[in-house]
């Protein structure tokens, strides 16, 4: 996977758009390098379609997901939260109520049409954490343990033992450099 690519296999909505920083613990990597890159990642996430994201949008997108990063990696450390990145989602959360409406252009498609498609989608996003801190998903919630990653992630094996954000990615160059090491003992 490119590290421009966005990440939308981490379960939740909440983890995906925290996801749109990569390999945070070596520095992190942003892949909302510009507005049009948050409209490119609403549309995927099927949030907004034809919305008009300005640069405003993208600054307040990155505050939103750095409070919600903030919070999350708090709830699995069990460390306290900050009062501002809590009023921050929480005012994001109230900022968009959606009336599902059936659309003439569209009656099949997406059923959401309001008059502010990037507030409503932000809402829904900060809506999705809070659902993740204080609800049943929350026991899920992990961070990657390689090394240079971090990324959050839901934990849905069978087993609740993933320690990766992906076995493709970030389990694949742990077991390699773990073999390496292993092969590097045994020529000594």
């Amino acid at each position: 996977m490119g590290v421009d690519e966005f990440r939308f296999s981490t379960g939740s909505l909440a983890t995906d758009f925290v996801a749109t920083v990569g390999r945070r613990l070596a520095g992190g990597h942003e892949r909302l390098t510009s507005a049009s890159r948050l409209a490119d990642w609403l549309e995927l996430e099927g949030l907004a379609t034809d919305s008009s994201v300005t640069e405003q949008s993208l600054r307040q997108s990155r505050e939103l997901r750095e409070a919600m990063y903030r919070v999350l990696t708090a709830r699995l450390s069990k460390a306290p939260v900050e009062r501002a990145d809590v009023e921050l989602i929480n005012h994001h959360a109230d900022a968009g109520a959606v009336v599902p409406q059936l659309r003439l252009d569209d009656p099949f498609g997406t059923p959401i049409h309001t008059p502010d498609p990037v507030g409503t989608a932000f809402a829904a996003i900060a809506q999705d954490v809070i659902d993740l801190v204080v609800g049943p998903r929350s026991e899920s919630l992990r961070a990657c343990e390689a090394a240079d990653c971090g990324m959050l992630y839901l934990d849905q094996s069978q087993a609740r033992n993933r320690r990766w954000c992906s076995m493709k990615d970030c389990g694949n160059r742990a077991k390699v450099a773990a073999h390496r090491a292993r092969r590097k003992d045994t020529t000594r």
